[in-house]
């Protein structure tokens, strides 16, 4: 896995995601794209995969012993008519505005974990949104 440090993630992340490809030709951005979405299937199974499959689909080797089953994430869009809430899916994984009201979750609350790793403060927020961004477009793209 690739660990930038600099607060340049996030825009490195959306000049990359910008990209469309014009009459047919892959452009650079979206090779660009591409990669994105590499690193975010690597994050995935890095720290997804054991709850959640290999596949996306709630079957990783952990799941038998939660309490709750892991969703299956390649339905997200299908289950809210073919749209992808990327906002909702971003905060579900960073866990840290979660009201408590909805008790003890068993998904580790990533958006703390991603802060530490990166030292906290300003640079570890910019580790957090690059590296929901990369984990939101991997899941866009195993939407069936």
């Amino acid at each position: 896995m690739i660990y930038i440090r600099t607060g340049l993630v996030v825009p490195l992340v959306i000049v990359a995601l910008a990209g469309t490809a014009v009459g047919g030709v892959k452009t650079s951005m979206d090779a660009a794209s591409e990669v994105v979405t590499e690193l975010g299937r690597e994050s995935y199974l890095q720290y997804c995969a054991a709850c959640h499959g290999a596949d996306a689909r709630g079957s990783g080797p952990v799941g038998p012993s939660l309490k709750t089953a892991p969703a299956d994430l390649t339905g997200i869009a299908q289950r809210r008519e073919g749209k992808f809430p990327e906002s909702e899916i971003a905060n579900l994984i960073d866990g840290r505005s979660m009201p408590a009201v909805h008790g003890t979750r068993e998904m580790p609350v990533w958006g703390r974990r991603f802060s530490a790793a990166l030292g906290g403060g300003e640079v570890g927020e910019e580790g957090v949104r690059g590296q929901l961004l990369i984990l939101l477009e991997y899941l866009r793209s195993v939407q069936r």
